[in-house]
C-alpha cells in the first residue's frame, strides 16, 4: 500500500482558483475537486483517515477500529483510493478479519476508484464521492465474507476554500443513506450499492458506516487548498 504523504500546508489564493475555475469548469465537469489534477501533472494526494467504520450485511457485521489511506487524483471527477482497515473484527464472532493479501492480523487492504459526483438531497443537490470497489475479502475464522460494489457519501464542506475534507457515510435500513447518483454526464441517475456475501450464499444489500477525514491535501510536492464544486 502507498504510505500517506504528510506533508506541510501551503496557501492557493481564490482569485487563483477562480481562475481555473473559468478555464476548466463546465456543466460537464462539475460537480470536481478544484483545483486541476491530469495528463502531464502531478496528481492531487490525499490522505484520509477515520476511527469506526463498519459493515453491516446479513447476519453479521464487521467492524474495524481505525483505518487509513489516500486518493490519489487523476482529474477533477475521479481517481484511485487505497484504503487500509486496521483492527478489524467480526462482532459476533469476536474474530479478527485479515484481506487474503495482508500478512498482518486484523488488516484489511482496500482498492477501487472514487468519483465525484452530485446526487439529489431533498431540493437541493449535494456533492458525493462515491467508491467502486475491487471486490474485498474479510477472512474471519470460520466466517469469510466478499464485499464489493459501490458506496457513497457525502463531501464537506462545499464552496469554500479549506485545508479539510470530510466524507460521511450513514446506513439507513439495509441500505446506505445515499444510494442514487447523478450520472457522468449529469443527463440521469444510476445506483450506487454496496453488497455482500457470507460464507459462499446469496449476494445481498450491504452499507458501510464511517466518517473519513483529511490529513493532509498536497501536489506537485506542496500543500494546498482544495474548492469542492458542485452542478
Amino acid at each position: 500500500m502507498k504510505h500517506l504523504k504528510l506533508l506541510g500546508l501551503a496557501f492557493i489564493a481564490m482569485l487563483s482558483l477562480t481562475g481555473i475555475l473559468a478555464a476548466t469548469t463546465t456543466a460537464a465537469t462539475l460537480p470536481s475537486i478544484l483545483p486541476l489534477a491530469g495528463p502531464g501533472e502531478e496528481h492531487i494526494l490525499i490522505g484520509f483517515l477515520s476511527k469506526v467504520s463498519t459493515f453491516n450485511g446479513g447476519v453479521e457485521a464487521i467492524e474495524s477500529k481505525k483505518d487509513e489511506g489516500t486518493l490519489e487524483g487523476t482529474s477533477l471527477k475521479l481517481g484511485l483510493i487505497d484504503l487500509l482497515f486496521l483492527e478489524t473484527e467480526a462482532t459476533l464472532l469476536k474474530a479478527k478479519c485479515t484481506g487474503l493479501s495482508d500478512t498482518v492480523s486484523g488488516s484489511v487492504l482496500v482498492l477501487g476508484t472514487y468519483h465525484i459526483r452530485d446526487y439529489n438531497a431533498g431540493p437541493t443537490l449535494r456533492v458525493a464521492l462515491i467508491v467502486l470497489l475491487l471486490p474485498v475479502h474479510f477472512e474471519c475464522s470460520t466466517l469469510s465474507a466478499v464485499v464489493s460494489g459501490c458506496v457513497a457519501g457525502q463531501l464537506t464542506p462545499e464552496n469554500t476554500l479549506t485545508k479539510t475534507l470530510t466524507v460521511t457515510l450513514k446506513k439507513k435500513s439495509e441500505d446506505n443513506e445515499i444510494i442514487t447518483v447523478l450520472n457522468e454526464e449529469n443527463t440521469g441517475t444510476e445506483l450506487c450499492q454496496l453488497k455482500s456475501q457470507l460464507n459462499g450464499a446469496a449476494t445481498k444489500l450491504s452499507s458501510e458506516e464511517t466518517t473519513e477525514e483529511t490529513m493532509s491535501v498536497t501536489q506537485n510536492g506542496a500543500a494546498i487548498e482544495l474548492l469542492v464544486m458542485r452542478l
